[in-house]
């Protein structure tokens, strides 16, 4: 999910740059900035402007996508737990160690 995430924000990072009209570049570069310096105080300030809003839904789809892996695992340890619950058939007493911390969290 990481890399997924991360190759989303590079190519919005990088159409926000390419947003930016090549004269901007120009006039930086007219007034005696240097090649980093028009980078740096010309373009990324108006790139970022266009990038804000699609950083944002990036964002929001790595929490959602991590809460939905954390509720399916958290579904299947509960699971494992209620199983071997049932095979002791000692009741909830003999469950897993791990099952009873998880579970008290909840």
């Amino acid at each position: 999910m990481s890399i997924n995430s991360a190759a989303y924000i590079a190519e919005t990072t990088r159409a926000a740059i390419l947003s930016v009209d090549k004269l901007q570049q120009d006039a930086g570069l007219s007034v005696g900035l240097t090649l980093w310096q028009t980078m740096l105080y010309v373009q990324l300030p108006q790139a970022l402007r266009v990038a804000i809003p699609s950083f944002g839904n990036t964002f929001i789809g790595i929490i959602q996508g991590t809460a939905l892996t954390f509720m399916l695992g958290l579904n299947d340890l509960m699971g494992l737990g209620k199983m071997k619950a049932a095979i002791a058939k000692g009741g909830w007493h003999n469950a897993h160690p791990r099952v009873k911390a998880f579970t008290s969290i909840l």
